[in-house]
């Protein structure tokens, strides 16, 4: 915690700090772009904060923060931390012919209701396609048709579901 206040009091380098850490290593013309009018630019962002600045020093920094046990935003997001076990495939054989097992600790996730409610929240949500339907392909050759399934709402039991539901 102790380190984000650090940084939070020279917020020009917290910004600088992670620009570096995104992307290539070799800034593109629209990333430089990018640099100078949300950064350098940015009414917060602050020269002065450079005049001891330890590149080294400041990625400590950045790696101990993600290293914080502290869940502050993730919290407020309704995030929740769990430990998974997962089966995984490998040249070895086993016994039991499922793979070997891997231990996933403080996998973050979602829950699935939070996702959606947050979905349909965003402004955006008016344009999200709900009504379903066939998707249908016909051969140029044979003009033979088929029907395409690319998505939950082409599938025939979708298609089903809905039309049960609005009769």
């Amino acid at each position: 915690m102790a380190t984000a206040l650090a940084l939070e009091k020279h917020i020009s380098l917290e910004i600088y700090v992670l620009d570096i850490v995104t992307g290539s290593d070799q800034k593109s013309m629209s990333e430089v772009k990018c640099l100078v009018d949300n950064m350098l630019k940015a009414e917060d962002f602050d020269l002065h904060d450079f005049e001891h600045f330890d590149l080294d020093v400041q990625m400590k920094h950045f790696d101990n923060s993600e290293d914080s046990t502290d869940m502050g935003a993730l919290q407020q997001d309704e995030w929740k931390q769990a430990n998974v076990d997962i089966m995984v495939l490998s040249k070895e054989k086993n016994p039991e012919g499922n793979g070997h097992p891997f231990s996933v600790s403080g996998l973050f996730y979602w829950p699935l209701i939070a996702v959606i409610q947050a979905a349909f929240s965003e402004p955006s949500s008016k344009w999200f396609h709900l009504t379903p339907f066939k998707w249908i392909w016909k051969s140029s050759v044979t003009r033979q048709e088929q029907q395409l399934y690319d998505e939950l709402y082409t599938l025939d039991a979708w298609i089903q579901a809905y039309d049960k539901l609005h009769k």
